[in-house]
């Protein structure tokens, strides 16, 4: 097996033949139409551990994201609140 990068923004088809779940992946080219990046071979014993693979880090990515902005967001707010503090003249 060779380990080659594929850009996926979409899918084609799913088929199951032969024990292999088989997914023609897709890509949008430069003009906007739709080609074909590659097809993902899963054995079919193995697709729900792939998909919860998928799943859990789609959701740890999305939580790091989600983070990140909140971190951003009161950071963006602590600095909107640290105005020049101006000594007291009385």
């Amino acid at each position: 097996m060779t380990k080659d990068i594929m850009f996926v923004e979409g899918i084609r088809l799913a088929a199951l033949a032969n024990g292999v779940l088989r997914i023609e992946c897709l890509y949008s080219s430069a003009n906007g139409e739709e080609q074909v990046s590659g097809e993902l071979l899963i054995p079919a014993n193995r697709v729900g551990n792939v998909i919860q693979g998928l799943s859990s880090a789609a959701a740890s990515i999305a939580q790091k994201q989600q983070e990140a902005i909140e971190a951003q967001s009161s950071s963006e707010k602590s600095d909107e609140q640290e105005d020049i503090a101006l000594p007291d003249v009385l």
